[in-house]
């Protein structure tokens, strides 16, 4: 070969690696915090069963599990759009959701209030019917997300499905961590 090809190559194979360098550290500053990192390999295992996020459609393909009887977490990542339910730092499923709540990590209990629907009044001042709502902390509640509205403050936006699930199964004084 002469120079100027094994220059070239050098120059090629130098810029692949500094590529592959600064990608790997972005997904390093997005990892998960400390104490769910054990679960963290099951995370990207379950992502390829989530569908695109659709009002009417479940979150995941295939049928919901069953949540009585286990020792449940939630986790929500606002940038991600994603609340994973955990059961002993092990993913069981994914939600798409809307989290329309104030930044900064927040720790929540699922609470014991519920319905089959509740108004609101969306950033326009249009008032919102949202249904199978289910109370997290005090000011806030995981619901249904309407078509009328893309944003209501102080709440999580689910799929109409996600939302009758979790309104049905979910138990209370869940701990929800909002990142």
């Amino acid at each position: 070969m002469n120079h100027e090809i094994k220059q070239m190559l050098k120059f090629s194979i130098s810029v692949v690696l500094i590529e592959l360098i600064f990608v790997n550290l972005s997904s390093i500053f997005n990892q998960p915090p400390a104490e769910l990192k054990t679960s963290y390999a099951s995370w990207r295992v379950h992502t390829n069963r989530l569908r695109a996020i659709q009002i009417d459609q479940s979150s995941e393909k295939g049928a919901y599990p069953k949540l009585s009887g286990q020792h449940l977490t939630m986790v929500a990542f606002p940038k991600q759009n994603k609340i994973y339910i955990l059961n002993s730092k092990k993913v069981v499923y994914i939600l798409n959701a809307r989290i329309n709540l104030a930044a900064g990590r927040h720790q929540l209990l699922v609470g014991d209030l519920r319905g089959p629907s509740i108004f609101h009044y969306d950033t326009a001042g249009n008032d919102i019917k949202s249904i199978n709502w289910l109370s997290v902390g005090q000011n806030a509640d995981i619901e249904a997300e309407t078509k009328q509205s893309d944003h209501v403050d102080d709440t999580i936006q689910v799929s109409k499905k996600d939302a009758t699930w979790l309104y049905n199964n979910l138990p209370k004084d869940v701990q929800l961590t909002i990142y």
